[in-house]
């Protein structure tokens, strides 16, 4: 494929314009109306006023408020926000990201992105577990307070009482972000700086490190950003927004899924751990997914 916004001149400005006016979406735009609907729908304890507090996620009846404000945020300003600006301000269609797309493909992209999960463990280990020097005392210390926090809203979100309370963080946890952060950065931001650098492998790594880093999770940065640049070939090979969606969604949604199978006691691996992983159990699944990899860039020339 070629840049999709090679007519468009200055691409890093126009790269940081819509980073800048999606945060902006999210923090202001979707915050405002996730309150607003929390305010009408959930005026009491347990509904917009418990997002007021400190820790919300101390409140059981905050889980629904909550996953409101979570979609809105994000459907306004990784969805809407890069939406709106692709319509009036690059003056084209979402059919520019789409490109022609065939189910054996899609299929091709759910198999690799669970066979990445495998070696990326190891990834995962070496970063959960990286130790820092004393002068960087002060960003461990962010770190890993960072972390804490990010683990506790993240089991808060992913408790399911319910068959629709996990349907509905399906939806809100996995196909939302999915779209919205593949549209953003993929889609807008790899295209802007595939033209800046002339080089679509800079375009990609810059990506996913942009990628990783607005998580502010740096005990997960290392496998985030090789999960970014991932996606970014797989959208690169393809031509089409389509697969990083199924990869992204894919990631998500498998993760999900392992929590609430074992939150049903119906499996015993709980996929919040990350065990160490035997070398065959890693160098396996490697290997299958270099062999897809290869199948994959065949499938998409």
């Amino acid at each position: 494929m070629q840049p999709i916004f090679h007519d468009s001149p200055h691409p890093f400005l126009r790269s940081f314009f819509i980073f800048g006016i999606s945060l902006i979406g999210f923090a202001l735009a979707g915050a405002a109306a996730g309150a607003l609907i929390d305010l009408l729908f959930y005026p009491g304890h347990g509904g917009f006023a418990s997002i007021l507090n400190t820790s919300p996620i101390t409140d059981p009846n905050a889980w629904m408020p909550l996953m409101i404000f979570q979609a809105c945020s994000a459907g306004f300003g990784f969805i809407l926000c890069p939406f709106l600006y692709l319509k009036f301000g690059e003056k084209k269609s979402l059919a520019v990201f789409t490109g022609k797309i065939s189910l054996p493909l899609l299929g091709l992209t759910v198999f690799i992105a669970v066979l990445f999960l495998f070696p990326l463990s190891v990834v995962v280990e070496w970063n959960e577990h990286m130790d820092f020097p004393d002068w960087m005392g002060a960003f461990k210390q962010w770190a890993v307070q960072a972390e804490e926090s990010a683990h506790e809203l993240t089991m808060f979100f992913t408790h399911f009482e319910t068959p629709a309370h996990f349907l509905i963080g399906l939806t809100v946890i996995a196909v939302l972000p999915a779209i919205g952060e593949e549209l953003l950065f993929r889609g807008f931001i790899q295209n802007y700086l595939w033209k800046a650098f002339r080089s679509p492998h800079a375009a990609i790594w810059a990506t996913a490190f942009l990628f990783s880093a607005i998580h502010l999770q740096f005990f997960g940065f290392f496998p985030r950003m090789l999960l970014g640049a991932l996606f970014g070939y797989l959208y690169w090979q393809s031509g089409s927004l389509w697969i990083p969606i199924v990869g992204h969604f894919t990631n998500n949604a498998l993760n999900l899924v392992l929590l609430y199978l074992h939150q049903l006691s119906l499996i015993k691996f709980d996929p919040d751990s990350n065990p160490h992983l035997p070398a065959y159990a890693v160098m396996l699944p490697l290997t299958a997914f270099v062999f897809l990899l290869f199948r994959f860039k065949k499938l998409a020339s």
